[in-house]
């Protein structure tokens, strides 16, 4: 396999991994005007998002990288 298309590859993995991730990582009760007492029967849901929203932090970084390393080849 050639190296651009590993790239595109790992570049679409990671594209949909973000969204994926993304989309779980939305809590209905944190947007509430009381979300502080909303939010605690719903705890264990807060940190299930709160996981996939760190998730999300390398999944941009690779994604970043991944495109730095193909824009850099074309200037």
């Amino acid at each position: 396999m050639n190296s651009n298309k590993r790239i595109s590859r790992i570049t679409g993995i990671l594209i949909l991994t973000g969204i994926v991730a993304g989309l779980i990582s939305f809590v209905f009760s944190v947007e509430s005007v009381d979300y502080l007492t909303e939010v605690y029967p719903d705890r264990s849901q807060v940190m299930i998002v709160a996981i996939f929203q760190f998730l999300l932090i390398p999944i941009y970084i690779g994604f970043a990288l991944v495109l730095f390393k193909t824009l850099k080849s074309h200037n």
